[in-house]
């Protein structure tokens, strides 16, 4: 049975209230971590698309997206998360895709990208969006999420 890894962190709260969070997450073969910005409504706002999430067909999708996947600046760093809802072998299968890119200055000095799948099910989805709603309460400790598929 394979065992699947979904956490935040907070690394740091600026003065407005933007979060800079670390996302760790592993499956069985390929883990990641990578960090990204975001105010905390942005994060609720997506938890509540995960609670509602039940997906009709297969081209339904829920994506977070925080940077680009392209470099802005030739002589910038970069870093980019992404992570999807997809629906996946029928049955309430999900696959949440995950693509982490870290791009330094100079380039390519320590650069990193890896794009890997966790497994779950719907359940899995909802309670995933209730734990980032509650980690969002008090971010002063991770949110991690772990689950056997």
């Amino acid at each position: 049975m394979a065992h699947y890894t979904f956490q935040f962190s907070k690394v740091y709260e600026d003065d407005d209230g933007m979060l800079e969070v670390e996302l760790f997450a592993a499956n069985p073969n390929v883990s990641g971590r990578n960090k990204f910005f975001c105010y905390p409504q942005m994060l609720s706002d997506y938890a509540d698309k995960l609670l509602n999430y039940f997906p009709i067909d297969q081209a339904e999708c829920v994506e977070y997206e925080s940077g680009s996947p392209e470099r802005y600046l030739e002589n910038d760093y970069n870093e980019y998360v992404c992570f999807k809802m997809l629906p996946y072998g029928g049955k309430g299968g999900v696959l949440i895709e995950i693509e982490l890119i870290y791009e330094t200055w100079p380039a390519h000095l320590g650069d990193y990208s890896c794009k890997f799948s966790l497994v779950t099910y719907v359940a899995g989805v909802n309670d995933l969006g209730n734990s980032i709603k509650s980690w969002l309460k008090n971010t002063d400790t991770p949110m991690r999420i772990d689950w056997d598929g």
